[in-house]
């Protein structure tokens, strides 16, 4: 299993406004979901597409290890 934290929102689009908090930490399902995007289970419980930019909005939550436990 990955996670990946929130970073910001700012660029997710109008959907994710609800979905998604910066500072959280998410599933990651699928990192390489094409045409730049990533699949993670939002707050929605449902696994969606967001937007993962050059300066990635997701980023891989192993190095918030304190966080996740490792």
């Amino acid at each position: 299993m990955k996670f990946v934290v929130c970073l910001e929102k700012q660029d997710l689009g109008d959907f994710a406004n609800d979905d998604v908090t910066v500072g959280r930490i998410y599933e990651l399902i699928d990192e390489d979901a094409g045409n730049g995007m990533v699949r993670v289970i939002d707050e929605s419980g449902e696994d969606y597409l967001y937007r993962n930019r050059s300066d990635p909005p997701f980023r891989n939550a192993a190095a918030w290890g304190h966080c996740v436990g490792g």
